[in-house]
């Protein structure tokens, strides 16, 4: 019987994740306009600290007398058209190329900036995230680093920090200095963390380290005095009219406590039906999940699976 009810909510999340995406894509469709690939979508954060966005995806890129340092090229028709929207503010040549993580739609596309010879950098672990699973449009690290490098251009300095698994195995979070913000992929979404993931699955979460990751980036955040995070995805609102608009590309560095306190919040409520022995499939029904439901994205069905889940987590430790 216990198959049989995996089997059909197994189904039941496919449908989900189908609704959940079309809906997501919509919404962000509805903000952004049609016209995703213009390379006017190109804001300047700071002095020479700027984001392109392509689609609901935004990277990062600065400009300094040598050079430009791109963070996550995402693909081989986005990297064409972020290297057009680089050319709109500067015609220094490319020289280094950051990848943010492994996967494949924020790593892809980079060798367009690697034939004007640019070098990529990457945490140690994304060598090993890409020989388990290489794509074709996915080149290797030239440069790898452990737990912290400081990438230096143009009197300009990009510093790298690892803090071990989270959202893949080789996520890093960059403060583009002298700007007091950080650029963080997939974990944390400003202008707010309380809100819920896109993806309710978690396939790519490390939920052991969760917690503990997003607490060395907020001491982080407080040693260096950082002011604002700049999200990796667009932020959706809406105005006084009632029409959805993009929010700009970053927001306070609150944004990052909050999600490390959803992640808490989120945890206990399972973990307290997990420990009274109830299973995994049944601690959504089970769980109070009243301080959830005003969350960001809020969507019933995708948060039953999330805390699923977690429940899961806590009876297998994966």
């Amino acid at each position: 019987m216990r198959f049989f009810a995996k089997t059909k909510a197994f189904l039941g999340l496919a449908c989900v994740l189908f609704l959940f995406q079309a809906h997501t894509s919509a919404q962000a469709q509805f903000a952004a306009g049609t016209d995703y690939m213009s390379r006017d979508d190109v804001e300047e954060i700071s002095d020479g600290l700027y984001t392109f966005r392509w689609g609901a995806y935004r990277s990062m890129f600065m400009v300094t007398d040598e050079g430009v340092i791109v963070t996550d090229p995402m693909s081989v028709e986005a990297a064409r058209i972020y290297r057009e929207a680089i050319r709109s503010v500067t015609d220094k040549p490319v020289r280094f190329v950051v990848y943010s993580h492994a996967q494949w739609d924020r790593a892809s596309g980079a060798q367009i900036f690697k034939d004007e010879g640019a070098v990529i950098v990457a945490q140690e672990k994304c060598v090993e995230e890409l020989e388990i699973s290489p794509h074709p449009d996915v080149l290797m690290p030239d440069i790898t680093f452990s737990d912290q490098y400081d990438l230096k251009l143009g009197g300009r300095t990009l510093s790298l920090s690892y803090f071990g698994p989270s959202v893949g195995r080789c996520l890093s979070v960059m403060q583009p200095r002298p700007a007091k913000a950080l650029y963080i992929v997939n974990l944390v979404s400003p202008p707010v963390g309380w809100e819920q993931p896109w993806d309710p699955t978690l396939s790519n979460h490390h939920l052991y380290n969760i917690i503990p990751y997003l607490k060395q980036v907020e001491a982080l955040a407080e040693r260096e005095n950082i002011d604002s995070v700049i999200g990796g995805f667009i932020g959706v609102g809406i105005n006084e009219k009632g029409s959805m608009v993009l929010l700009p590309p970053d927001g306070p560095v609150s944004a990052i406590r909050e999600t490390r306190e959803f992640w808490e919040a989120l945890f206990a409520a399972v973990k307290e039906q997990s420990d009274k022995g109830v299973w995994s499939e049944n601690v959504p029904r089970k769980m109070d999940r009243t301080k959830f439901e005003n969350i960001k994205g809020y969507n019933k069905e995708a948060f039953d699976y999330i805390a699923w889940r977690v429940a899961e987590y806590y009876f297998t430790g994966k």
